[in-house]
């Protein structure tokens, strides 16, 4: 008998997104670019949750502003693009009487891309917006620490402003300390990493300096989508993914990595899902004098030889064509998986994460990973969400979207498995939802 051991939840790719046009509301996030800008703001994005209100560009009283209830700001790379140091952020609001909390989250070097259901605490400040007054008009500065500023949040941008509830922006300043170093030399480092047969080997990586810092991986990186197109640097979830570091930055590499780096003390960890030990080895990089690190992970357990086969029922990944499953095998490898399903989603009006076939796809070197599509698709905020796998073609009605019964049906007549992915608990008047794993086993 073989069985299948999914490993819900582990995944880093948790919400992904292959596009970067933006005008009306665009993907489960609902990206969509405003018409404003100040001297430090080169474009603001409004979405990037889910519950999210519909942001918009207005005039209040003669200023021009924007709103919503989550507004993300880039930062105009010709004034600030992969710094280290303290910036201060000044922030006109127009207000309402009522007390309102909005959280600002960005980008610190020791710390992962600020992204929804990643942020670390330190990177989180809360603003506390009332009138007290008739004078609805209220400045605040924020100061934000190792700020990084390099285009590694939603859409691309470097800061974002959230709350429960709509509220309006009309200004921000940012303000440099101009404290970044600046390196004088580089050197040049060269990492192979090898599996327990020897063989050149696909893996997690995350390589940093003495404050934690992770340089901007290169082009040896491999690029995986996200929302706003294509990213090196990827945030593992905190709680989910085990990581030796505060810093939960790391990118992927197809068994082979050289970098120019400037002059230093760096560690370099290593990792290739649950059955490899985390590797960690301290090197220092020096100006004229090439480093070559040879990495040799360690499998302390072999699950496949005991009939178990490890997964991740829930990726979502657009696949355009072939040229994307190379990339997403190669992530499914280094982090160890025998099995990829790759989930379309959907709602009751569109289609995301599309699938450009129904097959299962394997790794041309003839390793054990596979991907095979399937789809979280009927999906409501009344009904939950639930995932389909093991299917020839997408079952999907929009004139029947609520009765769930009638695609678990179909999806059995194709021989697949059906069921919750995420269901809706009612408590207190909230509705958050429960990931629910499940193992199965077959013949």
């Amino acid at each position: 008998m073989r069985k299948l051991l999914l490993i819900a939840g582990a995944h880093s790719l948790s919400i992904l997104l292959g596009t970067a046009a933006y005008g009306h509301p665009i993907g489960p996030m609902g990206a969509e670019a405003l018409a404003w800008q100040s001297e430090e703001i080169g474009q603001v994005v409004g979405g990037g949750s889910p519950v999210g209100t519909h942001s918009r560009a207005l005039q209040v009283e003669g200023k021009s502003c924007v709103s919503g209830s989550s507004l993300n700001f880039n930062v105009r790379d010709d004034f600030a693009f992969d710094i280290d140091e303290t910036v201060e952020v000044e922030i006109e609001f127009y207000t309402s009487p009522n007390t309102q909390k909005v959280t600002l989250t960005y980008d610190r070097n020791d710390g992962p891309p600020a992204r929804s259901g990643f942020v670390d605490p330190e990177m989180i400040k809360i603003i506390e917006l009332r009138s007290e007054s008739a004078n609805r008009w209220l400045t605040e500065r924020i100061s934000l620490e190792r700020a990084r500023f390099a285009n590694l949040g939603f859409a691309g941008t470097d800061f974002t402003l959230r709350s429960e509830h709509e509220f309006i922006v009309c200004g921000i300043s940012v303000k440099r300390s101009y404290t970044t170093p600046q390196p004088a030399n580089f050197g040049t480092v060269v990492i192979n990493v090898f599996d327990e047969n020897e063989q050149r080997s696909p893996a997690r990586m995350g390589i940093y300096d003495k404050t934690g810092r992770l340089p901007l991986p290169n082009e040896g990186a491999v690029p995986l989508r996200n929302f706003s197109g294509m990213s090196r640097i990827v945030a593992l979830r905190h709680g989910a993914t085990l990581w030796p570091v505060k810093n939960r930055s790391v990118f992927y590499v197809d068994g082979s990595y050289h970098a120019s780096l400037p002059v230093g003390d760096y560690e370099v960890i290593v990792a290739k899902g649950p059955e490899y030990r985390i590797s960690r080895t301290a090197f220092a990089v020096r100006a004229g004098k090439p480093r070559m690190i040879d990495i040799r992970l360690q499998r302390w357990t072999h699950m496949a030889d005991k009939g178990w086969y490890s997964g991740d029922d829930h990726i979502h990944y657009t696949r355009d064509s072939a040229h994307d499953d190379h990339k997403l095998l190669l992530f499914v490898e280094a982090e160890g998986l025998n099995l990829g399903n790759t989930l379309q989603m959907g709602n009751s009006g569109n289609v995301y994460f599309r699938q450009y076939n129904w097959h299962q796809v394997s790794n041309a070197r003839k390793t054990t990973s596979v991907l095979v599509p399937g789809q979280e698709d009927p999906r409501t905020s009344r009904h939950g969400h639930t995932i389909h796998l093991n299917i020839k073609d997408p079952v999907r009605d929009s004139t029947r979207y609520l009765l769930y019964h009638e695609a678990f049906s179909k999806t059995h007549a194709q021989g697949g498995i059906t069921g919750y992915a995420q269901v809706m608990l009612i408590s207190d008047g909230k509705a958050p939802p429960v990931a629910l794993m499940v193992e199965r086993a077959w013949r």
